[in-house]
């Protein structure tokens, strides 16, 4: 036991009753005009080609090197505001299909 809340086993397992961490580059750009969101097709195809989403760690590098934390949070983040565009242009096509019956 380290205080304020912050426990460390023998096997090196942490648990804590609050994790902070700060970070600049939130995404919020993926909302911005100029950001190019990847047509589906583009992320089929990578993930066809790679086994995992695009700008995100393979399953070998996180179990070679670990994971940032705070920067899985952001990679996480921008790939739910990436889904909500894709959402938000699916919802249009269908109200497109639906107007044009």
């Amino acid at each position: 036991r380290f205080g304020n809340g912050f426990y460390c086993d023998a096997q090196g397992n942490a648990k804590v009753k609050e994790l902070r961490v700060t970070l600049t580059d939130w995404p919020d750009y993926v909302f911005s005009d100029g950001y190019r969101l990847m047509s589906l097709g583009e992320v089929e195809d990578y993930i066809s080609e790679n086994g995992h989403l695009p700008q995100m760690p393979s399953a070998m590098e996180v179990e070679q090197e670990g994971a940032d934390l705070g920067e899985m949070n952001r990679l996480l983040l921008q790939k739910v505001e990436e889904l909500t565009l894709y959402i938000i242009d699916l919802q249009k096509q269908i109200e497109e299909l639906k107007s044009n019956r």
